[in-house]
């Protein structure tokens, strides 16, 4: 049910959506305005209740994948809506716990953008940009967790097969190279602050686990103008 209701809301965002803006604005609105389609790739981690430092853990196991729908007006704000598809480990090491996992993502948001285009307007040479965004969405998680139990250790975990659906904060910045007028590439940064402390599964007690979890990526981006 939810991979259908994921390939219901990618057709929406990705076909129905631009088309139904383009057939609706008239033609000097879209002198005015654009609407692109986003791809991003790129490694993300988790910042949880692990001993080690989730940067060191392996790229090939922490990787997000973004597509999404962006729609610029004419005083640089914007609007993009998107889907993620992500995995994200973790571990202690040789810790007394022993505790490791590995996460499968899914998200959808909504974010405001505001652009700053760097060039001169008048002659056409505003190829450099970079912009900054703010945003929501909805988090779903399912994980792996590996641990060695402990009488003595007041932990909470969550049940085998579970799968977590939290809201989340994001916030960012990127940059952007115009390659022609329909093309454009760049790279960037986002945090991301989830309102759950079961990302990894895991939740020990205070004051080992304090915070709830936090994503942190970093993405290279390709965007193609549809209007």
């Amino acid at each position: 049910m939810r991979k259908l209701l994921i390939i219901i809301a990618l057709w929406y965002f990705f076909i129905d959506a631009p088309k139904a803006q383009s057939e609706s604005i008239s033609t000097d609105k879209r002198i005015g305005s654009t609407g692109s389609l986003i791809v991003s790739f790129g490694p993300e981690y988790c910042f949880a209740d692990t001993k080690e430092f989730p940067l060191g853990q392996n790229l090939r196991n922490n990787w997000n994948l973004s597509l999404g729908f962006l729609q610029k007006f004419r005083n640089n704000l914007g609007y993009k809506i998107g889907v993620n598809f992500g995995n994200v480990t973790g571990s202690d090491g040789d810790q007394s716990r022993m505790y490791s996992f590995t996460s499968k993502l899914e998200q959808i948001s909504f974010q405001g953008e505001y652009t700053i285009n760097i060039g001169d307007k008048s002659k056409n040479s505003e190829f450099n940009s970079i912009y900054f965004f703010l945003g929501a969405g909805l988090l779903g998680n399912s994980t792996n967790l590996k641990y060695t139990p402990r009488i003595d250790y007041l932990y909470k975990v969550n049940k085998p097969d579970y799968y977590n659906l939290n809201a989340a904060l994001l916030a960012g910045f990127g940059y952007q190279y115009k390659l022609n007028t329909s093309i454009s590439v760049g790279a960037e940064f986002n945090l991301e602050y989830v309102f759950s402390d079961y990302i990894d599964g895991f939740k020990p007690p205070y004051p080992d686990s304090q915070f709830n979890d936090v994503l942190q990526g970093f993405s290279l981006t390709v965007s193609y103008v549809v209007f």
